[in-house]
């Protein structure tokens, strides 16, 4: 098995509606090398809720869901898009402004379509280059922390310090999607 004890614990996005066998097919590659998937945990599809798969196991409503995909994202040490079209919806747009809020490094199967995307996270094409892009993932740069700790001193300036995790990510998806609103040809 691959020694990943720092960064062996990762969770998974993606559209389980398009892409669920690759999602699948990441999961027990990563298990097999030693890594702790936090989510999902796939099982038996049972139906669909509000454009939501459900599992078998699935309890509560889709948002009680998602509210569960990112508390494990938080408690990960990567986050893994599964995206072998190169589409990200808007719930993995989510889920990747909150790990990069947190700090956590993003993956994608492959290069995102949208620009800032692709910007954003590294495309790492299977789960055994992501295996080889964790060994080689260094921690954040002292540029990286200096911005952080200017974007903290900017955020209590204009009182921003008060909002939750979730709605500061909220806010970040939101521009983000304006900002390749302009980008965009």
């Amino acid at each position: 098995m691959t020694k990943l004890a720092e960064k062996g614990r990762g969770t998974i996005s993606g559209s389980f509606r398009r892409h669920l066998p690759q999602i699948k097919e990441t999961i027990t590659l990563l298990k097999h090398h030693g890594v702790s998937v936090r989510s999902p945990t796939p099982s038996e599809v049972t139906g669909y809720r509000n454009d939501f798969v459900r599992f078998r196991h699935d309890t509560g409503t889709p948002v009680q869901s998602e509210n569960r995909h990112l508390q494990a994202i938080a408690n990960s040490h990567f986050l893994y898009i599964v995206n072998p079209d190169r589409k990200i919806g808007a719930s993995a747009t989510m889920e990747i402004g909150y790990a990069l809020a947190l700090g956590i490094p993003v993956y994608t199967s492959q290069p995102p379509e949208e620009y800032i995307l692709r910007r954003l996270t590294t495309s790492a094409a299977t789960p055994s280059k992501l295996l080889r892009a964790l060994h080689k993932h260094k921690p954040s740069s002292p540029q990286l922390q200096s911005l952080q700790s200017q974007v903290a001193i900017m955020a209590r300036n204009k009182r921003f310090d008060t909002e939750t995790l979730k709605d500061k990510t909220l806010l970040l998806t939101e521009e983000l999607v304006k900002l390749q609103e302009r980008c965009a040809p």
